[in-house]
């Protein structure tokens, strides 16, 4: 996402390390008596409205880099728990220092390492977080609460958008089934329609397919050929299957129409 920054590990390891005797500082101490018996991780967290990092090939979502720490075979369960947590606090604290984007630990819904997904209710699993950062494994992947949890976090964290503002968005989108974003060029506005329209799919139950957001840019086009646009996915939605129509439609530069009357 152009939103976020992508920084090394070391930089990342450095902002982190700023504030002397922080909380996560000492989480990060019991971590690892010593780095040197430690493996290295670095934490992502997955992008979406509906985090899935196991999609793989052109499917698999993007990431942001949060942080890195390391994991020794002294590592508990728990201590990871919070340390994750801790670390995603820590970012959005830095990216907004006001509100936070109105994002907390309660925001991460489940986080991976390895073949293990690990959520607040699941259960020890049978090995320490060190049996499962074998081989290639060298990354732990958060997953923000999203359209399954009927939340707007992961949303809110991949437009950088505080949630409170984000969720308005939301609830006006799905009371009254559309809304104009207004503002200057270059701003964001087609960028955060398209994550609102994959947000609003999502949030309806339906797969996200190429097809399930169409965009009808209105550059150079008349009012009679956007009428024209809009009356015939009206006829398609009384003589098709509902699954061959677009779920939400992003009309690109309105403005550009002066009335639809």
């Amino acid at each position: 996402s152009p939103h976020h920054t992508r920084t090394s590990t070391d930089s990342l390891d450095r902002s982190f390390s700023m504030t002397d005797h922080s909380s996560l500082d000492m989480l990060l101490a019991e971590t690892a008596a010593n780095e040197r018996d430690g493996k290295r991780v670095t934490i992502s967290v997955v992008l979406g409205s509906n985090p899935d990092p196991t999609r793989t090939g052109l499917d698999k979502p993007a990431e942001v880099l949060i942080g890195s720490l390391s994991v020794s075979g002294k590592t508990k369960w728990d201590i990871l728990d919070n340390v994750v947590r801790k670390l995603f606090k820590e970012y959005v604290l830095r990216v907004d220092p006001v509100t936070n984007l109105g994002l907390s630990a309660e925001s991460v819904y489940s986080y991976i390492v390895g073949e293990v997904t690990r959520t607040k209710e699941s259960e020890l699993p049978e090995l320490l977080p060190i049996g499962y950062l074998v081989g290639d494994t060298t990354q732990i992947e958060i997953c923000l609460k999203g359209t399954k949890q009927s939340c707007v976090d992961s949303l809110a964290f991949e437009t950088m958008i505080p949630k409170t503002i984000i969720q308005r968005y939301v609830s006006l989108l799905l009371e009254h089934r559309r809304i104009i974003l207004c503002g200057p060029s270059g701003t964001g506005k087609t960028y955060l329609g398209q994550k609102l329209a994959e947000h609003v799919v999502l949030r309806s139950g339906r797969e996200l397919t190429a097809g399930s957001v169409a965009t009808f840019n209105v550059d150079h086009k008349s009012a009679k050929e956007l009428r024209q646009y809009l009356a015939n996915i009206a006829d398609q939605c009384e003589n098709t299957s509902v699954n061959a129509l677009p779920s939400a439609i992003i009309l690109d530069n309105l403005h550009h129409v002066t009335s639809l009357a």
